[in-house]
């Protein structure tokens, strides 16, 4: 074994190599994290979309009932004993319709959903942003901006996610 070999240059490219991984394993860290928070968000968006329809699909039916009972209840078809059975249906069906209506509104699944998916897609664009970075660096401050841009995406979607959601992943 010949120790005439160890040189300068040698601790300078073993250094490189060593600095060169550990920004790569960063990297992955990063995106690695960044992935979860994408599903998570994903996640999250599907379970208020399930919510709404919830809601809005029943809402939905349920006022277009009422619309077809009030235009038979007008009708010559009925005697007015059932005219009257079918006002007082409509009437109920309205109220529940609006009171459905009433809790989409307050509830907010929508926007929630809404939020969540746009978090979901601009954890994508990160993603994205991050492996061209990895493999072709071209941005002088990039994890400074990374950092900017997560707290942007954190701050804009104003709810949490739901506890059993951060628990599955």
């Amino acid at each position: 074994m010949s120790y005439n070999t160890f040189n300068d240059s040698n601790i300078i490219n073993d250094s490189k190599i060593d600095i060169s991984n550990n920004i790569s394993n960063f990297y992955d860290k990063i995106i690695n994290d960044i992935k979860k928070k994408k599903k998570v968000h994903i996640l999250s968006a599907q379970y208020y979309e399930k919510k709404s329809n919830f809601i809005t699909i029943p809402t939905i039916i349920i006022t277009s009932l009422t619309g077809i009972g009030s235009f038979l209840s007008s009708s010559d078809l009925f005697s007015s004993d059932q005219k009257l059975y079918m006002s007082v249906t409509v009437g109920i069906l309205g109220c529940i319709a609006s009171l459905l209506q009433s809790f989409q509104k307050n509830l907010k699944f929508d926007t929630k959903s809404d939020m969540f998916r746009s978090a979901a897609e601009q954890y994508e664009n990160l993603l994205t942003k991050i492996e061209f970075e990895k493999t072709h660096p071209n941005e002088k401050d990039f994890f400074n901006n990374l950092e900017k841009k997560i707290l942007e995406i954190q701050n804009n979607c104003k709810y949490f996610t739901p506890e059993f959601i951060k628990n599955k992943i």
